[in-house]
C-alpha cells in the first residue's frame, strides 16, 4: 500500500484542505483557477517520502530558494490558494490586504497549530501576539509580481503571476521557436548598404 500512488492521493487530501486548495477563486462567479501542479507537487512529495522540514521549506519559500527548481516554485503555490475577488468594484488595495491576513492565518494554523485572527482586531488573550505585530509587519509583505489588470467596463482586480509549465514536447519546441526568432533578428539586426538612410551612406551602387 506504501508503494501505490494512491497513498500520496489519500493523505494529500487533508493537506490540501489546510492549505485551502481549489480549482475556482472562490468568489461570485468563481472563475477557474489553474492550480492543479500544486495539488501534483503535494502527491508527488508524499509519495517520495519527503521529509517534513524539506515538505515546509519548499512551500514556505521554494521559489526563494537558491537556484531554485521549477517544483520548487510550485511548491511555493502553497501561499497562493487563497481566495482572489474578481468582482466588479474590487479595491485591489483592500484585496492585497485580505489576501495577506488570509497568508498570515494559514500559516499560523498549519505550521504553528495556533489562530491568528484575534489578533487582527486586538491582542491575543492566551498568546503573546500583539495585533500591531500581525496587521503591520506580517500582512505588508507583498509577493513578487503583483500588479493590476483591468477588464470590461473599468473593473479592477489584483492579478498575480503566472508560472508557464510546458510539457517536455512543447519545451524543445519553445526552444527550436525561439532559436529560429534569435537567427532572424540578428538578420534584422544587421545593417546593409541597401538598409542605411541614403542621406547619410549616399545612393546604393
Amino acid at each position: 500500500m506504501l508503494a501505490s500512488p494512491h497513498y500520496g492521493e489519500r493523505w494529500a487530501r487533508p493537506w490540501l484542505d489546510m492549505a485551502r486548495y481549489g480549482d475556482s477563486n472562490g468568489f461570485e462567479n468563481d472563475a477557474p483557477r489553474v492550480a492543479w501542479k500544486f495539488r501534483d507537487w503535494v502527491i508527488d512529495a508524499l509519495n517520495r517520502d519527503m521529509s517534513f522540514k524539506q515538505f515546509t521549506i519548499e512551500q514556505i519559500a521554494g521559489d526563494m530558494l537558491p537556484n531554485a527548481t521549477l517544483e520548487q516554485q510550485i511548491a511555493s503555490g502553497f501561499h497562493r490558494n487563497t481566495l482572489l475577488n474578481r468582482e466588479g468594484g474590487t479595491d485591489p488595495e483592500e484585496q492585497q490586504w485580505l489576501s495577506s491576513v488570509d497568508r498570515v492565518n494559514t500559516t499560523a494554523t498549519v505550521w504553528l497549530g495556533t489562530t491568528l485572527q484575534c489578533a487582527q482586531c486586538h491582542n491575543h488573550k492566551f498568546d503573546p501576539f500583539t495585533q500591531k505585530t500581525i496587521t503591520v509587519s506580517w500582512p505588508s509583505l507583498t509577493l513578487p509580481g503583483m500588479n493590476i489588470r483591468t477588464e470590461g467596463q473599468g473593473d479592477i482586480w489584483q492579478h498575480e503571476p503566472d508560472l508557464l509549465l510546458p510539457t517536455p514536447q512543447q519545451e524543445a519546441k519553445r526552444k527550436e521557436l525561439e532559436a529560429g526568432i534569435a537567427r532572424l533578428q540578428a538578420v534584422l539586426d544587421t545593417q546593409t548598404r541597401n538598409s542605411i538612410p541614403r542621406k547619410l551612406y549616399g545612393k546604393p551602387k
